[in-house]
């Protein structure tokens, strides 16, 4: 009588769950990608964006079917983690809610979930990335049983494990027992659930928990099979800066991915003084990568948006590496259908520096920095004549590798010009003189007069900061 009364006690639970329906969807894209691939606009997401939620199952022996992260390791072995919602608020905060693919902790075991697993089995980054989760995750309250009621222990904590009414939830794809069997290495293996059954007048309670074949039982003393234990938790959305495909395409159940979460020891800035040009569509920025895990940066990367990186609906419009080493210039090509004019406000540029690891592990990047529309114009190359001692700037990379060719020292950047500015500076070759044979000026009527007595005119060098 008792087990028949807390099976259909259960089953209540499960139909209170039913009546939450939602249409997920189901785009196939063309995203796929290989494992190892460098990160780039074609594989990565902006937050949990491109991440698909669970779908309801169809009939009671229908597996589990969504989306998938990895996140943490556990002895030697990357954590796979079932995306019960890529954003949600039920425990607090706005998450991602994650639950273990497998059983992590057989029977016999009692694990110190928010002790040694938590500190063995996440970097500090990722477990300061896991939200403190609080409350009972939405469990329904039921009035006409105030006598022999089910309730979930109240979570105040980062790792714990799901309640039965979240296990009968077809939002979490958990409404068939073929969605709940979990296993064990290669063996199905039942897992713990945090809720209790309270008997009146509170001479005992029962716990309730998934068996091997996913059905769901509430007296412990009577088992069918092993029981262990499947984690569960929440990302705090606020520390995701991407999520990258491992297998699969975009908005698709049975997708991998792994994240980028938010290193507050890493920072990257615009070089001190300098500031972002650009000639033609080939964007130029100046950048420094600082904080205490500068070390571990393997790039810096520039990304383009449609608006705030991390704001809801906001898109990717490029994405790539700028650069390798804590300091560089490196250079990209704004994609064609974006105006300079639109920098800022059409779209946003920002970048970052990135800590790119293994296919199944985290990766950490600094909060990307928003980089201000730059100066039209051209990089300036300097070089230097030993035998002369004449140094001489040009806007052209060609007439610079040709004038190195011929024994010139190259000394670099020398400045950014700004063609957005009126000035012209003329340029002028004196073919008699030895040494200091260039002259620039902005005055036309010298140029004119050089040109006048001997001087070869070599057009506009570049233009300068008019009064």
């Amino acid at each position: 009588m008792k087990r028949g009364m807390s099976l259909k006690r259960f089953t209540a639970a499960v139909l209170i769950a039913s009546i939450v329906t939602a249409i997920f969807p189901e785009i196939a894209g063309d995203e796929s990608v290989i494992a190892d691939a460098i990160k780039n606009q074609s594989n990565t997401c902006l937050g949990t964006s491109g991440i698909a939620s669970p779908v309801a199952p169809s009939d009671e022996d229908d597996p589990w079917s969504g989306s998938y992260v990895y996140f943490g390791t556990y002895g030697d072995n990357p954590i796979k983690f079932r995306v019960l919602a890529p954003q949600t608020s039920v425990y607090g905060g706005t998450t991602m809610f994650l639950d273990s693919d497998e059983v992590l902790f057989e029977r016999g075991h009692s694990p110190d979930l928010n002790g040694s697993f938590l500190t063995d089995s996440f970097t500090l980054l990722e477990s300061d990335a896991i939200a403190l989760s609080s409350g009972d995750g939405g469990y329904p309250e039921d009035p006409d049983l105030p006598y022999v009621m089910e309730y979930p222990e109240i979570v105040n904590s980062k790792i714990f494990v799901l309640e039965a009414f979240e296990v009968g939830n077809p939002v979490y794809g958990y409404s068939s027992a073929g969605s709940r069997v979990k296993m064990l290495g290669d063996v199905a293996y039942g897992w713990m659930l945090r809720s209790r059954e309270l008997h009146a007048p509170r001479t005992y309670i029962e716990c309730i928990y998934v068996l091997d074949n996913g059905e769901v039982e509430m007296n412990l003393g009577w088992i069918n099979g092993e029981i262990g234990y499947a984690p569960a938790l929440n990302v705090d959305l606020s520390s995701v800066i991407f999520s990258s495909l491992i297998t699969g395409s975009f908005n698709t159940v049975g997708t991998e991915y792994k994240l980028t979460v938010s290193d507050p020891n890493l920072d990257i800035a615009i070089q001190a003084g300098r500031q972002a040009t650009i000639a033609g569509s080939t964007v130029t920025i100046p950048y420094c990568i600082s904080g205490t895990d500068a070390a571990n940066a393997t790039r810096a990367s520039v990304l383009v948006t449609t608006g705030e990186y991390n704001a809801e609906g906001s898109q990717i419009l490029y994405y790539d590496s700028l650069g390798s080493g804590s300091t560089g210039i490196g250079t990209f090509t704004l994609p064609s259908e974006l105006t300079l004019n639109g920098w800022g406000s059409d779209y946003n540029v920002y970048i970052l520096a990135e800590d790119i690891n293994g296919t199944y592990e985290t990766d950490y990047a600094s909060v990307p920095v928003k980089v201000d529309a730059p100066i039209s114009g051209a990089t300036m190359y300097r070089l230097y004549n030993p035998n002369s001692g004449e140094h001489f700037y040009t806007a052209s990379a060609g007439e610079r590798n040709h004038i190195i060719s011929l024994g010139w020292n190259d000394e670099g950047i020398g400045w950014y010009s700004d063609d957005a500015r009126t000035v012209p500076l003329y340029r002028q070759y004196n073919p008699n003189a030895f040494a200091n044979n260039h002259n620039y000026t902005t005055s036309l009527s010298e140029n004119n007069w050089l040109v006048s007595i001997g001087w070869q005119a070599e057009g506009i060098g570049w233009y300068g900061v008019g009064t």
